[in-house]
C-alpha cells in the first residue's frame, strides 16, 4: 500500500470512526430526551431483544449471538433478573445450564431499539432522496466492514 493510500484509509477511517460515534451519541440523545423514563441500558435491550428473538437461549448463547463475553451477558441476565424482566428455567438438557425467558414484564419493557429507528426514520426523511439512496448503498460495505472488524482486522 503505498503512502497516499494508506493516509486516505486513516482518515477514512478516524472520519467513519468519529461520525458513527456521533450518530449513536445524536440518536441516543434524542431518545432520551423524548422518552426519559427510559430505565434499560443499550446492553440490556440487547439481552433482551436476543432472548425475545430466541426465547429458552442460554447464556452462553446469548453472549455469542450478541458477541459478548459469557460473564457479561451473565451479569446482565442477573441485573433482568432482578428488576423482573427475565426469568432463568432449569434447562432440560444440561443440568448445569438454564434457559432464558422473557416475564410479561419483558415483554412490556420498552424498546429502546424501536424508538431509536423511528429517531433515525425521522431523520431520514429530512434528507433528500440522493442522500438516502447514498447511505443506502454504503450499508453493504458498512456490514462487510463490521464482519472483517469482528474477524480481528490484522494489524500493519
Amino acid at each position: 500500500m503505498d503512502r497516499d493510500t494508506a493516509t486516505l484509509h486513516t482518515t477514512l477511517g478516524a472520519e467513519l470512526y468519529r461520525s458513527l460515534a456521533g450518530f449513536r451519541r445524536e440518536v441516543r440523545r434524542a431518545v432520551r430526551s423524548e422518552f426519559p423514563a427510559q430505565l434499560l441500558t443499550p446492553s440490556q435491550v440487547e439481552v433482551l431483544g436476543c432472548v425475545r428473538r430466541q426465547p429458552g437461549i442460554n447464556v452462553r448463547d446469548a453472549a455469542a449471538a450478541l458477541r459478548l463475553a459469557p460473564n457479561t451477558v451473565s451479569t446482565i441476565v442477573g441485573q433482568l433478573v432482578e428488576i423482573g424482566f427475565l426469568r432463568r428455567e432449569p434447562d432440560p438438557d444440561d443440568a448445569r445450564s438454564v434457559c432464558l425467558r422473557l416475564t410479561a414484564a419483558g415483554h412490556r419493557a420498552p424498546a429502546r431499539r424501536d424508538r431509536s429507528t423511528q429517531t433515525v426514520d425521522r431523520a431520514l426523511e429530512s434528507l433528500d432522496a440522493e442522500e438516502r439512496a447514498a447511505l443506502a448503498r454504503a450499508l453493504p460495505a458498512f456490514r462487510h466492514l463490521v464482519e472483517v472488524i469482528a474477524a480481528g482486522t490484522p494489524l500493519p
